[in-house]
């Protein structure tokens, strides 16, 4: 209890890990983690001084020394420059990719009509009535029809490799995370400097990017949206799915290349556009939730959530879970919605096989 309190007293709270072993002739031992900490300086409340660890000492520096608190500053600088810069990276490398398969799209297309026309010319020349063109092909501009859900973390300060690209194409299989038909990452990647890489769109349009950086960073984006002779929907369980198995590909990549601390990233919805939400419904779910017909429109036509977590909520599933249903809360409300309920997702979760049972107490 002592350790936790000193702990909420530093501004930025540390990052650490506290362990009780078994008793043995009424002892135990108290051990206790320190990670590196990358978010200096570091504050404690009603002092003049912070505090620089170097080897096993600590030394207390005055408030009043500008230059040893620009140095830890510019630390925290360097961290989000770094992160800044790997997003800037990451959403070009989308882009570029998005680019890449319109002009795919466009040459598919081509040759289909190219073959059409001969089917044409071959039917007068026979004679015959010449067939109707119907493509296989997409035919509207990439993207013009999407509802993007982009998630990306990565770690607080990539200042290092964390393994080669190479290293993560060997190991792919231990890393992703797969729910039913869907995986993440996918096998099928191509390298790309610094990572890995794939972007593909499908027969309806939609769009579907992943990434994986040495550094640690991953970035997933999929299109949501889906539309009915009716109207158009983007299903809140779909995001919560997408994130629960982000969140589970994140834990096998840090912990596959060892990386243990802070990690930054954000979860994106973007390309609304008067689509209509859809609750979380499990099946067989009677807990008062009334079925819905008439979904309301998102105020927004974009939204974007941060996150910001340690890789020790990854690694214990009670605080996991706990975060997941939080942050599905979180989503709701700011969609517009109050009435979800702790039963509710339980039973989300537990119709998915997330779902973490309280011990039994005999």
């Amino acid at each position: 209890d002592k350790v936790h309190q000193y702990a909420t007293s530093v501004d930025p709270r540390p990052l650490y890990d506290l362990h009780v072993t078994n008793e043995v002739n009424g002892k135990v031992f108290i051990l206790l983690r320190i990670y590196e900490g990358d978010r200096t300086p570091y504050y404690v409340h009603n002092e003049a001084n912070i505090y620089v660890r170097s080897g096993n000492i600590t030394d207390p520096i005055s408030l009043a020394s500008p230059e040893a608190v620009e140095l830890l500053v510019g630390k925290k600088d360097k961290a989000r420059l770094a992160r800044e810069n790997y997003i800037r990276i990451a959403e070009e490398n989308y882009n570029d990719g998005l680019k890449a398969e319109e002009r795919k799209r466009l040459k598919l297309i081509a040759v289909e009509k190219a073959k059409f026309q001969e089917q044409i010319e071959n039917a007068k020349a026979q004679g015959q009535q010449p067939p109707a063109y119907h493509s296989q092909y997409y035919q509207k501009p990439l993207g013009s029809e999407t509802s993007m859900l982009t998630i990306l973390a990565q770690p607080y300060y990539p200042q290092k490799a964390l393994c080669t690209p190479l290293d993560i194409k060997t190991n792919m299989e231990q890393i992703r995370y797969r729910k039913g038909s869907t995986d993440f990452p996918d096998l099928n990647v191509k390298p790309i400097q610094e990572g890995v890489f794939r972007f593909q769109h499908s027969f309806d349009g939609g769009l579907s990017c992943q990434q994986v950086f040495s550094t640690g960073l991953l970035f997933l984006a999929d299109d949501v949206l889906r539309v009915d002779e009716r109207r158009k929907h983007i299903y809140i369980e779909t995001l919560a799915v997408h994130y629960v198995m982000f969140l589970k590909a994140l834990k096998n990549f840090y912990s596959k290349f060892n990386y243990q601390g802070a990690i930054y990233g954000y979860v994106e919805l973007d390309g609304i556009n008067g689509a209509q939400l859809k609750r979380i419904v499990p099946n067989g779910y009677r807990g008062g939730m009334f079925w819905h017909e008439d979904e309301e429109v998102p105020l927004k036509n974009k939204y974007l959530w941060k996150v910001e977590i340690e890789t020790s909520l990854l690694h214990d599933d009670q605080s996991l879970q706990d975060h997941i249903m939080s942050f599905i809360k979180e989503i709701y409300w700011s969609l517009g919605y109050e009435d979800v309920s702790d039963d509710l997702l339980k039973a989300f979760l537990k119709e998915n096989g997330w779902l973490v049972e309280p011990p039994q107490v005999v």
